[in-house]
């Protein structure tokens, strides 16, 4: 069940993020060669090295609260926009 939530979490994140970048005339290619920026990189960094160095608690938690911020803040402006 977590592993289903989780792929569903990363499939609809994905989505979105194609839908801001349509909104904003980026391509994918445009999108693939723009480098990360330093915060991005870090935050990445950091639920790398939760989710391989640290406990599988380690790695759900470092990873929670985005999960809590997408399902309380995002959806419910995406939902109201429409």
């Amino acid at each position: 069940m977590f592993a289903r939530h989780a792929a569903n979490a990363i499939a609809v994140e994905q989505a979105l993020h194609a839908g801001f970048l349509a909104e904003l005339g980026i391509s994918d290619q445009e999108a693939a060669a723009t480098p990360l920026a330093p915060t991005c990189q870090a935050y990445a960094t950091y639920l790398e090295a939760a989710a391989y160095g640290g406990s599988f608690a380690e790695g759900v938690a470092a990873g929670f609260p985005r999960t809590l911020v997408f399902t309380r803040c995002v959806l419910p402006h995406r939902a109201r926009s429409r």
